[in-house]
């Protein structure tokens, strides 16, 4: 699939249709493997794995309809999996953003909202640190966030969340750390895309100050 040639891609395409539809087991399983590393590849090839497990079984495309699903057991000790493997010490940013789209995507399959949400407040609120491996956990958990807005988290969970959120986005774009506070306001503003009532965005009117204060 990382041929540069255009002959080759097509082909190994073809191959992993002809899998998802006579051995989608076969395929789900050397997918995980490969992105979490219990199959050896390169950092590159992982990222990639993560993004054929999407497209073939979680992206709900019409191709896959009549197609083998993945199953509530499948999934659960896929998502395991993809928690187990992040690295962030190891694992690039591009790599981790992969696996989040993956996880959440499984969560958002679920409806396991508030499981991923207590996560990335785990993971968000740790305190500010130069290390590499702090601010991609945080990096990650920002982006993790912003995939859940484009997913509508549901009214509940936001509602019940509230302060949660609030204090979390507080607290990131207190961080001392520039690419933390980028990845936050990047997540606030799809986080507030989310609401169509004016009323529930200005309820966050205290981020506006920091989040100006970034900008410029």
């Amino acid at each position: 699939m990382q041929s540069p040639q255009n002959e080759t891609r097509q082909q190994a395409e073809a191959s992993l249709t002809q899998m998802r539809q006579q051995q989608a087991t076969q395929l789900l399983e050397e997918f995980v493997g490969l992105a979490t590393g219990s199959i050896e590849a390169s950092d590159a090839e992982r990222a990639l794995a993560c993004v054929l497990l999407k497209k073939y079984f979680l992206d709900d495309r019409k191709e896959e309809q009549a197609l083998q699903q993945i199953t509530a057991e499948q999934a659960t000790v896929t998502k395991g999996a993809f928690k187990q493997s992040l690295n962030f010490g190891g694992d690039s940013l591009h790599l981790l953003r992969r696996k989040a789209e993956v996880i959440c995507k499984l969560h958002r399959r679920e409806e396991s909202y508030g499981e991923i949400v207590q996560e990335i407040q785990t993971l968000a609120q740790k305190p500010s640190s130069a290390d590499e491996s702090v601010v991609k956990s945080k990096q990650f958990a920002m982006y993790a966030l912003e995939l859940l807005s484009e997913f509508h988290l549901p009214q509940e969970q936001i509602v019940q969340n509230k302060d949660n959120f609030m204090s979390l986005f507080s607290h990131s774009l207190q961080d001392t750390e520039i690419k933390v506070k980028v990845a936050t306001l990047k997540s606030l503003a799809g986080f507030l895309t989310m609401f169509d009532d004016e009323d529930d965005v200005m309820k966050y009117k205290s981020m506006m100050g920091p989040l100006i204060e970034l900008v410029i």
